[in-house]
C-alpha cells in the first residue's frame, strides 16, 4: 500500500478492508477537516461495526508503521477514541446504560477538548440502553454536539430520525452514507 502522512486532521482509506475479514468488500473513506463527520446507516450486516473496525485498525497500523490492509492511505497521527461494543459492568454495580454514559464522557467527551487530531469511532451510541425515543434524543443531541468539535468522527446509526435531524439542521462537515447488506 502506497502510505503518506499529513499534518492536519486528514484520513483517505482507498480500497481499505479488516485485515482480519475473509470475504471483505473494499471500501473507500475520506475525512478531512470539511468533511470530518462520517454518519453510516445501514441495515444489521451490512459491515458499519467492519467498517469503523476496518478504519482504527488500518490508522494504528499505519501510525506504527506496519503494513496497512488499504491500496493506498494517507492519514494524520490522530489519537483514536472509541465506543464500540459496550457492555455492562454488574459486578460494580453499572448498567449498560451508566457504562455507556461513562465511556462516552471519559473516553470521547473530554478527550476530544484537549487533542483537535482525534479519530472518534462510535458505533449505535447507546444502543438498547434507553427507550427508542430517549435512545434518538441522545443521539440527536451528542450528534449536534460532536459535529461542533475538532477531529475526525465517524458513527453508526439505525435511526432514520437522526439522518433527517442531522439533514434539517444542515450540520456543517457532516456527510451520511448508506451500507446494505449487498453494495457498500
Amino acid at each position: 500500500a502506497e502510505l503518506s502522512t499529513h499534518d492536519d486532521s486528514e484520513l483517505f482509506i482507498d480500497k481499505g478492508y479488516h485485515p482480519d475479514v475473509a470475504n471483505y468488500v473494499p471500501t473507500s473513506v475520506e475525512l478531512n477537516k470539511y468533511l470530518n463527520f462520517l454518519i453510516v446507516t445501514g441495515e444489521n450486516m451490512s459491515g458499519k461495526s467492519t467498517l469503523l473496525r476496518m478504519i482504527g485498525c488500518n490508522l494504528i497500523r499505519a501510525m506504527i508503521g506496519a503494513p496497512v490492509a488499504a491500496q493506498r492511505m494517507i492519514f494524520a497521527p490522530l489519537e483514536i477514541l472509541t465506543h464500540i461494543n459496550m457492555e455492562s459492568k454488574l459486578a460494580e454495580g453499572e448498567s449498560f446504560y451508566v457504562a455507556s454514559v461513562k465511556a462516552l464522557h471519559e473516553k470521547v467527551a473530554d478527550r476530544i477538548q484537549k487533542n483537535k487530531l482525534t479519530l472518534v469511532n462510535i458505533d449505535e451510541l447507546l444502543k438498547g440502553t434507553t427507550s427508542h425515543a430517549e435512545q434518538i434524543a441522545i443521539e440527536q443531541a451528542y450528534t449536534s454536539w460532536l459535529a461542533q468539535r475538532p477531529g475526525l468522527k465517524i458513527m453508526t446509526t439505525h435511526n432514520p430520525e437522526l439522518v433527517t435531524m442531522v439533514k434539517e439542521e444542515n450540520l456543517a462537515g457532516v456527510v451520511i452514507t448508506h451500507f446494505d447488506e449487498t453494495h457498500h
